[in-house]
């Protein structure tokens, strides 16, 4: 009864640092380009704004998996040739970007825009007001979508296993392959994508509470 309700945890184990590892540097690369998205609609002019609206339409339309596969097999074809890993990272950061663009719009949008009128009165360049007014203030709206991306990256880490990544799941795959025991070996590594999320939802709840409590002074 213990094995099959645990024993292949120690054998799926070595799956999860590399969930871990390839779901931070993915968010952590969709955050920066999910930036520079943004920043397009910033600058104030039409063109760029209108190829914000363009890109971000379009990243979303595409399935991840459609990006993991078009990283690791296309590119090769234009003399890109990348690893497993570094295809996937690659590919969710991609995949990811244009909604953290969207939540980045949708937290300035929420500050009430008598703040941007009063920096302007002020004399605030446009990037000093950005700096020193609105993303200190958005950050509280951003971050509940932010901590449900961390979370989805997580999950959507398992498609890497297309392309041989050895992550959780594809050691999952490996090991119900071996054993015939497909309903332990999944039931336990659903078990331990559970135990890498919670801590991030409730760590994310708590940074929540402190930005409010702070902006409530």
């Amino acid at each position: 009864m213990t094995e099959a309700l645990f024993g292949f945890l120690p054998n799926l184990l070595s799956g999860v640092k590399l969930t871990i590892v390839i779901a931070l540097s993915a968010i952590a690369l969709a955050t920066a380009l999910g930036l520079c998205l943004e920043m397009l609609r910033w600058t104030g002019f039409g063109f760029l704004k209108r190829l914000n609206v363009v890109l971000v339409v379009v990243l979303r339309g595409v399935p991840t998996l459609v990006f993991i596969y078009y990283v690791y097999f296309a590119l090769p074809a234009l003399g890109i040739a990348l690893s497993p890993i570094v295809a996937g990272i690659i590919a969710l950061a991609v995949a990811h970007a244009p909604y953290m663009a969207e939540n980045m719009r949708l937290s300035i949008e929420a500050i009430d825009r008598g703040q941007s009128e009063a920096a302007v009165s002020l004399g605030m360049s446009k990037a000093l007001m950005m700096r020193r007014v609105i993303i200190p203030q958005a950050t509280r709206y951003f971050m509940p979508p932010y901590g449900n991306s961390i979370v989805m990256a997580v999950k959507d880490s398992s498609l890497c296993a297309v392309i041989t990544v050895a992550e959780l799941t594809r050691q999952a795959q490996i090991l119900a392959s071996e054993t015939f025991r497909t309903m332990e070996v999944f039931s336990q590594a659903a078990l331990l994508y559970v135990s890498i999320c919670v801590p991030f939802i409730f760590f994310i709840r708590y940074f929540e509470r402190r930005l409010s409590k702070e902006a409530a002074r």
